[in-house]
């Protein structure tokens, strides 16, 4: 049998956030930006996936906070 497992590391604290079957085992937030005209990174793209742990933190930081709303149905 082929094992399908894929590995994801979080950019913030380099844990393993793995993927087994098709489904993750851990949430995490993945970005991607393509940076356009009237960028400093105009043309380039960043990509990163953090752990909720990092994002938790990360977010701490904002002067505005997120906006949170519940969501009922999960999929």
């Amino acid at each position: 049998m082929q094992n399908d497992t894929v590995l994801t590391r979080c950019n913030g604290c380099g844990e393993m956030l793995y993927r087994d079957y098709g489904q993750y085992t851990k949430d995490f937030l993945m970005v991607k930006k393509d940076w356009g005209f009237f960028s400093g990174n105009d043309g380039i793209t960043h990509q990163f996936c953090i752990c909720e742990k990092c994002y938790r933190k990360m977010i701490k930081q904002f002067l505005v906070p997120v906006m949170e709303t519940e969501t009922t149905e999960l999929l």
